[in-house]
Protein backbone atom coordinates (compact mmCIF):
# COMPACT_ATOMS: atom_id res chain seq x y z
CA UNK A 1 0.00 0.00 0.00
CA UNK A 2 1.14 3.43 -0.77
CA UNK A 3 1.66 5.81 2.00
CA UNK A 4 1.70 9.31 1.72
CA UNK A 5 3.16 11.73 1.33
CA UNK A 6 4.82 10.68 -1.72
CA UNK A 7 7.00 12.58 -4.47
CA UNK A 8 8.11 11.75 -7.91
CA UNK A 9 9.21 14.37 -10.57
CA UNK A 10 7.65 18.13 -10.17
CA UNK A 11 4.90 16.08 -8.02
CA UNK A 12 4.47 16.83 -4.01
CA UNK A 13 1.27 14.57 -2.98
CA UNK A 14 0.36 15.26 0.62
CA UNK A 15 -2.33 14.53 2.95
CA UNK A 16 -5.18 17.11 3.92
CA UNK A 17 -5.16 18.70 7.14
CA UNK A 18 -9.10 18.12 7.45
CA UNK A 19 -8.72 14.21 6.03
CA UNK A 20 -10.30 15.51 2.88
CA UNK A 21 -8.64 14.57 -0.81
CA UNK A 22 -4.99 14.68 -1.18
CA UNK A 23 -3.45 17.58 -2.44
CA UNK A 24 -1.15 16.92 -5.83
CA UNK A 25 0.96 20.34 -5.96
CA UNK A 26 3.68 21.00 -8.81
CA UNK A 27 6.15 22.16 -7.05
CA UNK A 28 6.56 25.20 -9.37
CA UNK A 29 3.37 27.94 -9.52
CA UNK A 30 2.80 27.73 -13.51
CA UNK A 31 0.58 29.80 -15.94
CA UNK A 32 -2.82 27.53 -16.61
CA UNK A 33 -1.84 26.13 -20.13
CA UNK A 34 1.73 25.25 -18.74
CA UNK A 35 0.16 23.69 -15.45
CA UNK A 36 -2.60 21.61 -17.63
CA UNK A 37 0.69 20.63 -20.00
CA UNK A 38 2.25 19.09 -17.52
CA UNK A 39 -0.22 17.22 -15.54
CA UNK A 40 -0.72 15.57 -19.40
CA UNK A 41 2.57 14.19 -19.15
CA UNK A 42 2.07 12.42 -15.29
CA UNK A 43 1.54 8.93 -16.64
CA UNK A 44 0.08 8.86 -13.27
CA UNK A 45 -2.77 10.47 -13.62
CA UNK A 46 -6.58 9.08 -14.63
CA UNK A 47 -8.56 12.11 -15.18
CA UNK A 48 -8.22 15.92 -15.12
CA UNK A 49 -11.35 17.39 -14.22
CA UNK A 50 -12.16 21.54 -14.39
CA UNK A 51 -15.71 22.12 -12.93
CA UNK A 52 -15.70 25.50 -13.50
CA UNK A 53 -12.88 29.28 -12.19
CA UNK A 54 -14.21 29.14 -8.52
CA UNK A 55 -13.36 25.34 -7.98
CA UNK A 56 -9.84 25.04 -9.59
CA UNK A 57 -8.69 21.37 -10.53
CA UNK A 58 -9.48 18.17 -9.58
CA UNK A 59 -7.44 15.06 -10.34
CA UNK A 60 -7.85 11.14 -10.41
CA UNK A 61 -4.28 9.55 -9.63
CA UNK A 62 -4.22 6.16 -10.37
CA UNK A 63 -2.24 5.54 -6.63
CA UNK A 64 -4.15 8.34 -4.97
CA UNK A 65 -7.55 8.28 -6.26
CA UNK A 66 -9.43 11.72 -5.94
CA UNK A 67 -6.51 14.38 -5.34
CA UNK A 68 -6.91 18.34 -5.16
CA UNK A 69 -4.48 20.65 -6.29
CA UNK A 70 -2.94 23.58 -5.91
CA UNK A 71 -3.61 24.80 -9.64
CA UNK A 72 -6.60 27.06 -10.67
CA UNK A 73 -7.53 28.16 -14.27
CA UNK A 74 -9.07 32.03 -13.59
CA UNK A 75 -12.11 32.75 -15.42
CA UNK A 76 -9.80 34.99 -17.85
CA UNK A 77 -7.66 31.96 -18.82
CA UNK A 78 -10.89 29.87 -19.64
CA UNK A 79 -10.77 31.09 -23.35
CA UNK A 80 -7.31 30.44 -24.25
CA UNK A 81 -7.44 26.95 -22.51
CA UNK A 82 -10.18 26.08 -24.21
CA UNK A 83 -9.16 27.02 -27.86
CA UNK A 84 -5.84 24.98 -27.01
CA UNK A 85 -8.04 21.95 -26.79
CA UNK A 86 -10.36 22.55 -29.37
CA UNK A 87 -7.12 23.14 -31.32
CA UNK A 88 -5.73 19.82 -30.33
CA UNK A 89 -8.77 18.16 -31.02
CA UNK A 90 -8.60 19.30 -34.67
CA UNK A 91 -11.62 21.34 -34.86
CA UNK A 92 -12.03 25.16 -35.30
CA UNK A 93 -13.95 26.83 -31.99
CA UNK A 94 -17.43 25.06 -32.06
CA UNK A 95 -21.24 26.80 -32.16
CA UNK A 96 -22.54 23.30 -30.45
CA UNK A 97 -21.90 23.71 -26.23
CA UNK A 98 -20.97 19.90 -25.68
CA UNK A 99 -17.99 18.91 -27.34
CA UNK A 100 -15.98 15.22 -27.57
CA UNK A 101 -12.79 14.38 -29.14
CA UNK A 102 -9.51 13.27 -28.60
CA UNK A 103 -5.53 14.60 -27.72
CA UNK A 104 -2.86 13.49 -30.14
CA UNK A 105 -1.74 11.15 -27.30
CA UNK A 106 -5.29 9.29 -27.01
CA UNK A 107 -6.79 11.29 -23.92
CA UNK A 108 -10.32 11.78 -24.34
CA UNK A 109 -11.70 15.41 -23.71
CA UNK A 110 -15.37 16.16 -22.95
CA UNK A 111 -15.90 19.90 -23.20
CA UNK A 112 -19.63 21.43 -21.57
CA UNK A 113 -20.08 25.52 -22.59
CA UNK A 114 -23.27 27.68 -21.95
CA UNK A 115 -25.99 27.59 -22.12
CA UNK A 116 -25.87 23.68 -21.00
CA UNK A 117 -23.02 24.28 -18.32
CA UNK A 118 -25.02 26.55 -15.65
CA UNK A 119 -21.90 27.83 -13.52
CA UNK A 120 -19.35 28.25 -16.52
CA UNK A 121 -17.42 25.93 -18.79
CA UNK A 122 -16.73 22.28 -17.75
CA UNK A 123 -13.82 20.22 -19.35
CA UNK A 124 -12.51 16.51 -18.64
CA UNK A 125 -9.77 14.96 -20.10
CA UNK A 126 -9.68 11.21 -19.14
CA UNK A 127 -5.77 10.13 -19.82
CA UNK A 128 -4.63 6.40 -20.61
CA UNK A 129 -1.24 5.05 -20.09
CA UNK A 130 1.54 5.72 -23.11
CA UNK A 131 2.49 1.73 -22.52
CA UNK A 132 -0.36 -0.21 -22.87
CA UNK A 133 -0.59 -2.49 -19.26
CA UNK A 134 0.36 -6.03 -19.93
CA UNK A 135 -1.90 -8.90 -18.11
CA UNK A 136 1.67 -9.22 -16.07
CA UNK A 137 1.08 -5.75 -15.12
CA UNK A 138 -2.21 -6.47 -13.65
CA UNK A 139 -1.01 -9.46 -11.96
CA UNK A 140 1.68 -7.49 -10.34
CA UNK A 141 -1.29 -4.45 -9.45
CA UNK A 142 -3.12 -7.13 -7.86
CA UNK A 143 -6.14 -7.45 -10.17
CA UNK A 144 -5.66 -11.12 -10.69
CA UNK A 145 -3.99 -13.95 -9.83
CA UNK A 146 -0.97 -15.78 -12.17
CA UNK A 147 -3.86 -18.37 -12.55
CA UNK A 148 -6.46 -16.45 -13.91
CA UNK A 149 -3.89 -14.68 -16.13
CA UNK A 150 -2.90 -17.71 -17.41
CA UNK A 151 -6.88 -19.10 -18.03
CA UNK A 152 -7.26 -15.82 -19.80
CA UNK A 153 -4.33 -16.07 -21.76
CA UNK A 154 -5.03 -19.59 -23.00
CA UNK A 155 -8.72 -18.62 -23.62
CA UNK A 156 -7.92 -15.75 -25.76
CA UNK A 157 -5.45 -17.21 -27.88
CA UNK A 158 -7.35 -20.50 -28.28
CA UNK A 159 -4.32 -22.15 -28.96
CA UNK A 160 -5.32 -20.98 -32.69
CA UNK A 161 -8.26 -23.14 -32.99
CA UNK A 162 -11.41 -21.60 -30.36
CA UNK A 163 -10.58 -18.31 -28.95
CA UNK A 164 -13.70 -17.54 -26.40
CA UNK A 165 -15.61 -14.65 -26.50
CA UNK A 166 -15.25 -12.83 -23.55
CA UNK A 167 -17.86 -9.81 -21.92
CA UNK A 168 -16.17 -7.45 -19.59
CA UNK A 169 -18.70 -5.88 -17.06
CA UNK A 170 -18.02 -3.46 -14.33
CA UNK A 171 -18.63 0.26 -13.33
CA UNK A 172 -16.74 3.44 -14.37
CA UNK A 173 -13.35 3.22 -13.80
CA UNK A 174 -13.21 -0.55 -13.15
CA UNK A 175 -10.46 -1.40 -15.30
CA UNK A 176 -12.91 -2.44 -18.03
CA UNK A 177 -11.24 -1.38 -20.84
CA UNK A 178 -7.62 -1.61 -19.19
CA UNK A 179 -8.26 -5.20 -19.09
CA UNK A 180 -9.49 -5.54 -22.57
CA UNK A 181 -6.76 -3.80 -24.45
CA UNK A 182 -4.11 -6.27 -22.03
CA UNK A 183 -6.27 -8.78 -23.05
CA UNK A 184 -6.26 -8.03 -27.14
CA UNK A 185 -2.43 -7.94 -27.04
CA UNK A 186 -2.75 -11.76 -26.66
CA UNK A 187 -4.56 -11.83 -30.13
CA UNK A 188 -2.25 -13.86 -32.50
CA UNK A 189 -0.47 -11.42 -35.18
CA UNK A 190 -2.22 -12.90 -38.27
CA UNK A 191 -5.41 -12.34 -36.80
CA UNK A 192 -7.59 -9.55 -38.33
CA UNK A 193 -8.94 -7.34 -35.73
CA UNK A 194 -11.85 -4.08 -36.69
CA UNK A 195 -11.40 -2.37 -33.78
CA UNK A 196 -15.65 -0.53 -33.26
CA UNK A 197 -15.77 2.20 -29.91
CA UNK A 198 -17.82 5.36 -29.04
CA UNK A 199 -14.57 7.11 -27.93
CA UNK A 200 -11.50 5.70 -28.85
CA UNK A 201 -9.75 4.45 -25.63
CA UNK A 202 -8.41 0.69 -26.49
CA UNK A 203 -4.36 0.86 -26.71
CA UNK A 204 -2.95 -1.70 -28.68
CA UNK A 205 -0.44 -2.34 -31.31
CA UNK A 206 -1.44 -4.69 -34.09
CA UNK A 207 -0.18 -5.32 -37.77
CA UNK A 208 -3.63 -6.49 -38.75
CA UNK A 209 -5.99 -3.79 -37.45
CA UNK A 210 -8.81 -1.40 -37.99
CA UNK A 211 -10.14 1.03 -35.74
CA UNK A 212 -13.74 2.20 -36.16
CA UNK A 213 -15.38 5.52 -34.15
CA UNK A 214 -19.08 6.90 -34.08
CA UNK A 215 -19.03 10.23 -35.11
CA UNK A 216 -18.75 13.03 -32.56
CA UNK A 217 -22.22 14.54 -30.79
CA UNK A 218 -21.91 17.74 -32.64
CA UNK A 219 -21.79 16.32 -36.55
CA UNK A 220 -24.90 17.01 -38.34
CA UNK A 221 -24.88 13.22 -39.27
CA UNK A 222 -24.00 10.87 -37.34
CA UNK A 223 -22.58 7.49 -37.76
CA UNK A 224 -23.17 5.28 -34.63
CA UNK A 225 -22.26 1.69 -33.27
CA UNK A 226 -25.02 -0.18 -35.19
CA UNK A 227 -24.13 0.43 -38.45
CA UNK A 228 -20.39 0.69 -37.35
CA UNK A 229 -20.77 -2.77 -36.25
CA UNK A 230 -22.55 -4.27 -39.49
CA UNK A 231 -20.37 -2.49 -41.74
CA UNK A 232 -17.59 -4.71 -39.93
CA UNK A 233 -18.81 -7.81 -40.21
CA UNK A 234 -18.14 -7.41 -44.32
CA UNK A 235 -14.27 -6.28 -43.82
CA UNK A 236 -13.95 -9.76 -43.03
CA UNK A 237 -12.46 -9.71 -39.68
CA UNK A 238 -10.87 -12.67 -37.54
CA UNK A 239 -11.75 -10.98 -34.15
CA UNK A 240 -14.20 -7.92 -33.55
CA UNK A 241 -13.78 -5.70 -30.15
CA UNK A 242 -16.51 -3.15 -29.24
CA UNK A 243 -15.41 -0.84 -26.57
CA UNK A 244 -18.71 -0.77 -25.02
CA UNK A 245 -22.28 -2.04 -25.70
CA UNK A 246 -24.72 0.42 -24.88
CA UNK A 247 -28.28 -0.65 -27.55
CA UNK A 248 -29.00 -2.29 -30.60
CA UNK A 249 -25.53 -2.89 -31.60
CA UNK A 250 -25.66 -5.93 -28.95
CA UNK A 251 -27.74 -8.12 -30.56
CA UNK A 252 -25.48 -7.42 -33.87
CA UNK A 253 -22.24 -8.57 -31.70
CA UNK A 254 -24.15 -11.82 -29.97
CA UNK A 255 -25.10 -12.38 -33.57
CA UNK A 256 -21.16 -12.59 -35.02
CA UNK A 257 -20.62 -14.77 -31.73
CA UNK A 258 -23.23 -16.82 -32.91
CA UNK A 259 -22.38 -16.97 -36.81
CA UNK A 260 -18.78 -17.99 -35.83
CA UNK A 261 -16.38 -14.79 -35.12
CA UNK A 262 -14.80 -16.43 -32.47
CA UNK A 263 -12.53 -14.57 -30.56
CA UNK A 264 -14.94 -11.82 -29.77
CA UNK A 265 -14.81 -9.42 -26.84
CA UNK A 266 -16.24 -6.12 -25.63
CA UNK A 267 -17.15 -4.49 -22.28
CA UNK A 268 -21.02 -3.15 -20.54
CA UNK A 269 -21.95 -1.74 -17.75
CA UNK A 270 -23.17 -4.03 -14.77
CA UNK A 271 -21.64 -4.72 -11.70
CA UNK A 272 -22.03 -8.67 -11.64
CA UNK A 273 -22.66 -11.02 -14.39
CA UNK A 274 -25.93 -11.43 -13.67
CA UNK A 275 -26.69 -7.91 -14.14
CA UNK A 276 -24.61 -7.84 -17.36
CA UNK A 277 -26.96 -10.89 -18.48
CA UNK A 278 -30.11 -8.64 -17.57
CA UNK A 279 -28.73 -5.46 -19.24
CA UNK A 280 -28.31 -7.51 -22.82
CA UNK A 281 -31.91 -8.96 -22.79
CA UNK A 282 -34.40 -6.06 -21.91
CA UNK A 283 -34.30 -2.75 -23.75
CA UNK A 284 -32.56 -1.13 -25.14
CA UNK A 285 -30.34 -4.39 -25.94
CA UNK A 286 -33.15 -6.84 -26.55
CA UNK A 287 -30.76 -9.74 -27.22
CA UNK A 288 -32.53 -12.59 -27.47
CA UNK A 289 -31.77 -15.12 -24.33
CA UNK A 290 -30.65 -17.82 -26.56
CA UNK A 291 -28.18 -15.56 -28.44
CA UNK A 292 -26.12 -15.71 -25.35
CA UNK A 293 -25.32 -19.01 -25.54
CA UNK A 294 -22.39 -18.10 -27.72
CA UNK A 295 -20.67 -15.56 -24.80
CA UNK A 296 -18.41 -17.99 -23.21
CA UNK A 297 -17.53 -16.26 -20.48
CA UNK A 298 -18.30 -12.53 -18.62
CA UNK A 299 -15.43 -11.18 -16.28
CA UNK A 300 -16.73 -8.59 -14.37
CA UNK A 301 -14.53 -5.89 -12.77
CA UNK A 302 -14.80 -3.29 -9.96
CA UNK A 303 -12.53 -0.30 -8.14
CA UNK A 304 -12.36 -0.82 -4.10
CA UNK A 305 -10.34 1.02 -1.71
CA UNK A 306 -7.80 -0.01 0.41
CA UNK A 307 -6.95 2.89 3.09
CA UNK A 308 -4.86 5.54 1.61
CA UNK A 309 -5.49 4.02 -2.08
CA UNK A 310 -7.48 2.26 -4.66
CA UNK A 311 -6.91 -0.44 -6.54
CA UNK A 312 -9.01 -2.71 -9.49
CA UNK A 313 -9.98 -6.48 -8.92
CA UNK A 314 -11.82 -9.15 -10.87
CA UNK A 315 -14.82 -9.78 -8.70
CA UNK A 316 -16.02 -12.67 -10.67
CA UNK A 317 -15.68 -14.81 -14.19
CA UNK A 318 -18.87 -16.17 -14.90
CA UNK A 319 -19.66 -18.60 -17.78
CA UNK A 320 -22.67 -19.16 -19.42
CA UNK A 321 -23.83 -22.78 -19.21
CA UNK A 322 -27.78 -23.42 -20.68
CA UNK A 323 -31.14 -21.93 -19.49
CA UNK A 324 -33.63 -22.92 -17.25
CA UNK A 325 -37.22 -21.03 -17.02
CA UNK A 326 -35.57 -17.36 -15.77
CA UNK A 327 -33.21 -17.31 -18.67
CA UNK A 328 -29.48 -17.90 -19.26
CA UNK A 329 -27.61 -20.44 -16.24
CA UNK A 330 -24.27 -19.03 -14.98
CA UNK A 331 -21.81 -20.77 -13.71
CA UNK A 332 -19.85 -18.95 -11.13
CA UNK A 333 -15.90 -20.01 -11.87
CA UNK A 334 -14.04 -17.51 -9.82
CA UNK A 335 -14.79 -14.66 -7.02
CA UNK A 336 -13.15 -12.38 -5.16
CA UNK A 337 -12.40 -13.14 -1.72
CA UNK A 338 -12.23 -9.66 -0.21
CA UNK A 339 -10.87 -10.93 3.48
CA UNK A 340 -7.70 -12.50 1.95
CA UNK A 341 -7.76 -9.67 -1.24
CA UNK A 342 -7.51 -12.11 -4.00
CA UNK A 343 -9.80 -14.22 -6.64
CA UNK A 344 -10.25 -17.83 -5.84
CA UNK A 345 -11.92 -20.58 -7.47
CA UNK A 346 -14.95 -21.32 -6.76
CA UNK A 347 -14.70 -24.92 -7.42
CA UNK A 348 -17.84 -25.26 -9.77
CA UNK A 349 -16.84 -27.58 -12.86
CA UNK A 350 -16.74 -25.34 -16.37
CA UNK A 351 -18.66 -26.38 -19.42
CA UNK A 352 -16.60 -24.54 -21.37
CA UNK A 353 -13.29 -25.91 -20.26
CA UNK A 354 -14.80 -29.40 -21.55
CA UNK A 355 -15.56 -28.00 -24.75
CA UNK A 356 -12.09 -26.23 -25.26
CA UNK A 357 -10.44 -29.55 -24.60
CA UNK A 358 -12.98 -31.31 -27.14
CA UNK A 359 -12.68 -28.66 -29.76
CA UNK A 360 -9.12 -27.84 -29.33
CA UNK A 361 -8.05 -31.60 -29.54
CA UNK A 362 -5.88 -31.64 -26.08
CA UNK A 363 -6.55 -34.01 -23.54
CA UNK A 364 -6.88 -32.58 -19.54
CA UNK A 365 -3.80 -33.57 -19.14
CA UNK A 366 -2.05 -31.06 -21.53
CA UNK A 367 -4.89 -28.51 -21.20
CA UNK A 368 -3.13 -28.72 -17.08
CA UNK A 369 0.08 -28.62 -18.17
CA UNK A 370 -0.33 -25.62 -20.22
CA UNK A 371 -2.27 -23.28 -17.96
CA UNK A 372 0.32 -24.69 -15.18
CA UNK A 373 3.41 -23.57 -17.72
CA UNK A 374 1.46 -19.82 -18.61
CA UNK A 375 1.07 -19.16 -14.84
CA UNK A 376 4.77 -19.36 -13.60
CA UNK A 377 5.36 -16.79 -16.33
CA UNK A 378 2.88 -14.54 -14.63
CA UNK A 379 4.61 -14.75 -10.79
CA UNK A 380 7.31 -12.25 -10.61
CA UNK A 381 10.53 -14.02 -9.42
CA UNK A 382 10.94 -11.98 -6.17
CA UNK A 383 7.90 -13.81 -5.05
CA UNK A 384 9.07 -16.86 -6.32
CA UNK A 385 12.68 -16.42 -4.19
CA UNK A 386 10.09 -15.67 -1.35
CA UNK A 387 8.47 -18.64 -1.47
CA UNK A 388 11.47 -20.84 -1.63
Amino acid sequence: MSELPASYGKVKIRRAEDGSAPIYELEQPMDALASLKTLLEDDELEEIVFNGPSRGLQLYHRRYGLCRTNMRIEAGDVPQVLSWLYDMMGYAAPEFPVVEGRLPDGSRVSVATAPVAVDGPYFSIRKFPRNPFTLRDLVKFGMMSPDVAALLSLYVDGLGVRPANILIAGGTGSGKTTLLSSLAQLIPKQSRIIIIEDTPEISLEHPNMIRLTVTPIHFERQVDMEVLLRASLRMRPDRLIVGEVRGREAETLLAAMNTGHLGSMGTIHANTSQEAVKRLTNPPMNVPPQMLAALDLIITTAKINTGSTTKRVILEISETAGFDEKGPRLNQLYKYNISEDRIIPTGIPSSFRERFIKETGINREKYNEILHEKASKFVDEEEMNDAS
